[in-house]
């Protein structure tokens, strides 16, 4: 799960009762936190801190202009049921939408690790139903937030994004009638392999923040991922989650004659088994 926010404010003197540079962006910080809060997110601002990140961190302007997502209705009356319980935009959403009706001739099953509270699942769920694809989609959570924090992931503590459970995704899947959706809760794959573990797999949605969850999520699916199988990983391009970034270049570089991976530049890594 990827928010960024990129804040630049011309700091002041700090003399005659103003306020410094940081105390201005510590007080705008809170105050985005804060209306997040309202709406049902726990947002965590992450500042760009060295020369470097600032090099390779930025938002990316395309010059792009086609918006695929707002010509098509099913996807457009799913994203409005489900888009206060996903922190993706529409054109993360949309890429998962499109990419499920791509597998459909495809055997094996559909997982989504990290599902949070639900809303992308679903969108997969609905997309694959459309696409008269039959087997359940599987979303897993540990629904205690993020774990396996290592000194990769400097701006993890573990435990960010607890605020989802499993009765409220199920809850999610009743309301938009996607009676295909399993839920498992646990640590994936050491908690919550035992349902799955003859399974083959067609599409993977990977969304776990962190460097050690993304490998041993890979090492687990891949091997299980049919040829031609898919698996998009949310956090590849986002400023924060570099733990992941820096395990899927590791991918690249290990599997290179067995793996395709595209940067599609809304920030998912897609890694497609040849």
């Amino acid at each position: 799960m990827a928010i960024d926010s990129s804040i630049k404010i011309k700091a002041g003197k700090g003399e005659g009762g103003k306020m410094k540079g940081h105390q201005i962006i510590s007080k705008v910080n809170l105050g985005i936190r804060q209306t997040a809060k309202k709406y049902g997110y726990d947002l965590t601002i992450r500042r760009i801190n060295t020369i470097e990140e600032k090099k390779i961190y930025a938002p990316i302007r395309v010059q792009a202009t086609y918006n695929p997502w707002n010509e098509n209705k099913q996807f457009t009356e799913t994203y409005n049921k489900i888009k206060n319980n996903t922190t993706l935009d529409k054109a993360r959403l949309y890429t998962l939408w499109e990419l499920t009706k791509q597998v459909k001739n495809m055997e094996g099953s559909i997982i989504e690790i990290g599902c949070w509270k639900g809303g992308s699942g679903a969108i997969i769920a609905k997309s694959a139903e459309q696409a008269k694809i039959k087997e359940t989609i599987y979303l897993i959570d540990t629904f205690k937030g993020c774990v396996k924090i290592t000194n990769k992931d400097k701006y993890y503590k573990g435990g960010e994004h607890s605020d989802a459970t499993k009765e409220e995704v199920e809850k999610l899947a009743k309301e938009t009638q996607l009676n295909k959706i399993k839920v498992l809760q646990g640590i994936f794959p050491e908690e919550t392999e035992k349902e799955i573990k003859s399974f083959k797999f067609r599409l993977a949605h990977i969304d776990v923040d962190t460097y050690q969850s993304a490998k041993d999520t890979t090492n687990y699916i891949l091997p299980k991922l049919v040829k031609g199988g898919i698996m998009i990983y949310d956090d590849y391009g986002f400023m924060g989650t570099q733990g992941v970034t820096e395990y899927i270049k590791e991918l690249k570089a290990k599997e290179k004659e067995a793996v395709l991976l595209i940067y599609n530049l809304n920030g998912q890594g897609i890694i497609i088994k040849r």
